[in-house]
């Protein structure tokens, strides 16, 4: 079980690491409005995906284990699969219709060809999701992992040769990308021949759709709380103040590349205490893990604040000097998700209020969208780092008390509060006294040291790591 998690929790990581190994090379070749333009198809493509296959694959995967016959599995992930290659045209041609509407996202971006490759490769990315779903379901990691790999290595190979080589700019970037999927598609269909019966039941069809649909809303909010930002400031700024934000962004979410793994391994563990005979035992020991790992997850996101210029330094073009700033604002914001990530939103799930959680997610989207609205415009980048901000903090506080409906063990914000608040204090002096100045280094590399003795000392950390093994 452990070395499953170990190898989903890696191939997680992969894209997002792919992503920070290309940021250099981005931030060199292509200009800050180019970079934006890639950010937006981004964003853009993180949309058409939820609707691109209706979350069949959600729906073909929870009921994949309401059949242990083989053949009654091969037809059920059939049935899925063709029906959501079915849906991913239907949406493509749509898309294309819809194409003065859908431009208005970012008027400074063309149509074809950047909006119309994105909508492309998402279509062509239906069976990829399949295939690697049943990879998963199937438990059989190190597939998973060859896959991911090779995905990987073909886009950055491509991304190289039509950005640097061809001098494409951002159109080679996304040019890659539908390249890439385009000679993946084969490679997925024959192994969609081999592992799915494809067939098509028009009923089973339906159960799925009435299952999956739901699941459409709460990704759009997702989206919103993490993405809507660039929208405001290509129509309130500019797609080069795009780019820039992109790349801030794309930074601070190295804190999810730590964090995230982690969430993983802990989800199992989570479920299988909450549903064990000796609740005493296991809500103490769920309780310890999450504060544990709280601090452990502040830790981090204030050690990638406070390197955040260096790393800007060592990493980014001169045009993107700036970018340290913002980056300090999106890591905070960063923080209440990750602690919801293994408290409240779990407490959701082993509850099954879904309808609840998608209750309090659109409340706090509604507040990311307003202020959006009223920051943007005044403040810039700057604006939108701290309306999600904001608006996190909102979602976290509305979403612990809505948890206390579900399956809840508290949680004591005080102490967690008090480190976060020493954490912006500590970076906070940095910037404004010591940033620039030659000592500015060493003195983060000595606490740095200091700091790592003493977490290397804590005894605190044996007892995460022995919460965390499963059988």
């Amino acid at each position: 079980m452990i070395r499953s998690t170990i190898i989903y929790g890696v191939a997680g990581m992969l894209p997002s690491l792919l992503g920070f190994v290309l940021l250099p090379f981005y931030s060199k070749y292509l200009s800050t409005s180019e970079y934006g333009i890639i950010s937006a198809m981004g964003v853009l493509s993180g949309v058409l995906a939820v609707f691109s296959n209706l979350a069949l694959d959600r729906a073909a995967f929870r009921f994949y284990f309401d059949s242990n016959e083989p053949t009654e599995r091969r037809k059920l992930l059939g049935t899925f699969f063709i029906g959501s290659i079915g849906v991913s045209v239907l949406c493509l041609c749509l898309l294309l219709l819809a194409k003065p509407l859908l431009s208005q996202t970012y008027p400074e971006i063309a149509f074809y060809p950047y909006y119309f490759f994105a909508i492309v490769t998402i279509s062509l990315n239906a069976c990829e999701v399949f295939v690697m779903g049943y990879f998963r379901i199937s438990e059989k990691p190190r597939s998973y992992l060859l896959m991911i790999f090779t995905q990987l290595c073909l886009q950055g190979g491509l991304i190289f040769y039509f950005v640097l080589v061809k001098e494409q700019g951002a159109l080679g970037q996304v040019r890659a990308l539908m390249t890439a999927a385009l000679t993946l598609l084969p490679v997925y269909l024959v192994m969609a021949y081999k592992n799915f019966a494809l067939s098509f039941k028009w009923d089973l069809f339906k159960q799925g759709v009435a299952f999956s649909w739901p699941f459409i809303p709460t990704l759009l909010i997702a989206w919103v709380l993490n993405w809507s930002d660039s929208v405001f400031i290509a129509h309130f700024g500019s797609m080069s103040e795009v780019g820039v934000y992109a790349m801030a962004y794309k930074i601070s979410m190295v804190f999810f590349m730590l964090t995230g793994a982690f969430a993983l391994a802990y989800q199992p563990v989570f479920f299988r205490k909450a549903n064990q005979a000796d609740q005493e035992e296991a809500r103490s020991s769920i309780y310890s893990i999450i504060h544990i790992a709280s601090r452990a997850f502040i830790l981090i996101a204030f050690l990638l604040a406070l390197f955040s210029r260096d790393i800007v330094v060592f990493l980014l073009d001169e045009k993107y000097q700036d970018t340290y700033i913002l980056i300090r604002v999106i890591v905070l914001s960063h923080i209440f998700p990750a602690i919801m990530g293994i408290s409240s939103n779990l407490y959701y799930l082993q509850s099954k209020r879904s309808k609840l959680q998608l209750l309090v997610v659109t409340t706090s989207a509604i507040v990311n969208l307003i202020l959006n609205y009223l920051m943007v415009p005044q403040f810039g980048m700057l604006g939108a780092a701290w309306a999600t901000v904001i608006s996190m903090m909102v979602l976290t506080v509305i979403h612990y008390n809505f948890a206390r409906a579900c399956y809840f063990i508290p949680i004591f914000w005080g102490k967690l509060i008090l480190l976060i608040a020493f954490s912006v204090s500590f970076v906070l002096f940095f910037q404004f006294v010591l940033e620039g100045s030659w000592m500015a280094l060493p003195l983060k590399v000595v606490f740095l040291a200091v700091l790592v003795h003493f977490v290397w000392k804590n005894q605190e950390l044996l007892f995460l790591m022995k919460g965390l093994r499963t059988q």
